[in-house]
């Protein structure tokens, strides 16, 4: 993902999973639910918190435990469930969502992982040296235990704020089996432990979500591409016909069947539509959806120029709003 050349371009990309959401598309009133894959333990549903800060790391700001800055290669592990730093998230939550941030820039990137998987192929932040704060959104699920892990690559301080959390729907226990006249029932078998966020997501459903990009371009890179999660896992992996973006003031990777709008994104079966609402220092027509090559049923990609000519250091800034819809 980092400095990959593009035919003769300089590529950098980044990982921008912002404001996934589970989409209300279920009908007025109707809740949007992430279905577990193998179709035998209860939805997760989302809630909705005022953020509360998991950790800082800065000494000055401290939250949490730890007042020293990650070191290079660490793996930092933080229990979410019960009350951590500024937080307190049931032991029914299965996954979060979350602000990660990085209050000074460095050359490399942090992946946020639940602790008892293997660490993903994939970042959740990719801070440069000499553009400030960086932070992302993102959603990660739990381990079995309630804990998360942040790898990071080089040395940084990191804080990480949880805007909401994943828990089990209502229901997920068997009854227990009836007693014989005068003896107790045999106890209910419990409920299954809820599905992570990256379930599958079912037919029918829509998931949306907000891209927010705002850097200064190193004047040595050509191109960018912002790399976008899912809040769950296509049944279908996306294609170059799948991805692209609604009608807009000279975008040219136009899908017509993309009919909603920025403030309500919508998506026919199958597809991912994106719709811009404002960008700077971006050449529009060079705007496009992608399919991300590595998880083509868990993410996608914008793909996209800086204005041209370039003249010294450039500020890129893309706002969009996307819809995806399970076929």
């Amino acid at each position: 993902m980092f400095g990959a050349v593009r035919g003769s371009m300089l590529t950098r990309s980044r990982w921008a999973g912002i404001g996934a959401a589970i989409a209300v598309s279920l009908g007025a009133g109707g809740i949007g639910l992430i279905a577990n894959a193998a179709g035998n333990s209860a939805p997760s549903s989302f809630v909705s918190i005022t953020p509360c800060r998991l950790f800082d790391t800065r000494p000055a700001t401290e939250v949490g435990d730890r007042n020293t800055p990650l070191n290079a290669g660490e793996e930092f592990v933080r229990p979410v469930w019960g009350t951590n730093g500024n937080c307190t998230i049931p032991t029914t939550a299965t996954g979060i969502s979350y602000n990660l941030t990085v209050p000074s820039g460095i050359n490399g990137f942090l992946t946020v992982y639940p602790s008892d998987a293997a660490r993903p192929l994939v970042s959740s932040i990719n801070p440069v040296t000499g553009e400030g704060v960086k932070a992302n959104a993102g959603i990660v699920g739990l381990s079995a235990t309630g804990t998360i892990t942040v790898f990071t690559l080089s040395t940084a301080d990191a804080l990480l704020d949880i805007t909401g959390y994943f828990q089990p729907a209502a229901g997920g226990g068997t009854p227990g089996t009836p007693g014989a006249p005068g003896a107790p029932g045999a106890p209910g078998t419990p409920g299954l432990r809820g599905p992570a966020p990256w379930d599958t997501i079912p037919s029918g459903q829509t998931v949306t979500g907000s891209i927010v990009y705002d850097t200064h371009r190193d004047p040595t890179v050509d191109s960018d591409t912002v790399g976008v999660d899912l809040p769950g896992v296509a049944p279908v992996a996306l294609t170059a016909l799948t991805v692209n973006f609604g009608p807009g003031a000279g975008i040219v990777d136009v899908d017509t069947a993309c009919i909603g709008s920025a403030t309500a994104p919508t998506a026919p079966a199958g597809k991912v539509c994106i719709y811009l609402r404002s960008s700077a220092g971006v050449d529009v027509a060079s705007l496009t959806g992608e399919v991300a090559s590595v998880l083509p049923t868990r993410s996608f990609e914008v793909d996209f120029n800086p204005v041209a000519p370039v003249v010294g250091d450039v500020d890129e800034f893309i706002f969009a709003s996307w819809a995806y819809t399970a076929p």
